[in-house]
């Protein structure tokens, strides 16, 4: 695959020991192209911008429409998914922008709450390129025979998965963890909370505790490649299929962008 480097189109074959770099050297967005139309580069450049300036570097401006465009000309590709990652190493600000083509698993999950509690730390807010520990977990848990680890913090609260924002939805409420909580602000999470409903369902923040789980119907995972997903199992206990409110929340969504 073709990928762009600080400026220059080749194979990439370059490799960076990202987990010996600092938490906060560089961070990356994951996004994806759909018949050829880029989605929601402009939430992902926003975010990995805001990402960058609170942690003191640079975003670089380029023409980044311009560079994807020629990246799925190169790799004679209309869906694919792109990781871009900017980062500090020996001094120097670096561009890399992945290409791979797309491939998105909709098989309903089941997650498994991960045993160890997760600090408030600014760190998880963030898409650092130090990223090794999400990949890991993320295989562990498919090892141990289900999809994912589910985090949660001091109190007990609800917060998200390794790569994925959470929902929690009663048949007239939909329901994601605070933001001021230790989890990544995803774009499609983003969305989702913008409309603020979706038929007689409201959509809020609020907090969300393991012990009240069994309280909700339907659960469902989001993210920018999956876009939202159904959740089946968490522990023990078992949600009603989420399908349905699913294809309700993406037409909404759809019909705004158009």
């Amino acid at each position: 695959m073709i990928d762009y480097f600080n400026g220059n189109y080749s194979e990439q074959s370059s490799k960076w020991d990202f987990n010996q770099m600092n938490w906060n050297a560089g961070f990356f967005t994951t996004f994806k192209c759909v018949n050829s139309k880029i989605i929601d580069l402009d939430l992902h450049l926003k975010r990995l911008a805001f990402s960058l300036k609170e942690n003191k570097l640079e975003f670089p401006q380029r023409e980044y429409s311009k560079i994807l465009e020629n990246l799925l000309n190169m790799n004679n590709l209309q869906d694919a998914r792109f990781k871009l990652m900017i980062f500090r190493h020996d001094n120097e600000l670096n561009i890399w922008l992945q290409c791979l083509p797309l491939t998105i698993n909709m098989q309903p999950k089941v997650l498994q709450v991960y045993p160890i509690i997760r600090k408030d730390e600014d760190k998880y807010r963030f898409k650092s390129i130090n990223y090794d520990k999400n990949i890991s977990l993320n295989k562990e848990a498919k090892r141990r025979g289900f999809d994912d680890f589910l985090f949660i913090d001091g109190k007990m609260r609800v917060l998200e998965t390794t790569f994925c924002n959470i929902f929690l939805a009663t048949e007239n409420e939909i329901c994601t963890p605070l933001s001021s909580l230790p989890i990544l602000p995803g774009t499609v999470r983003h969305k989702i909370l913008e409309q603020r409903q979706f038929g007689v369902h409201q959509v809020s923040e609020k907090e969300i505790y393991l012990e009240d789980l069994s309280n909700y119907c339907y659960a469902f995972v989001t993210n920018a490649i999956h876009d939202l997903v159904v959740v089946k199992q968490i522990g023990e206990v078992i949600f009603e299929d989420s399908s349905s409110l699913i294809v309700k929340i993406l037409n909404q969504c759809q019909e705004k962008e158009v």
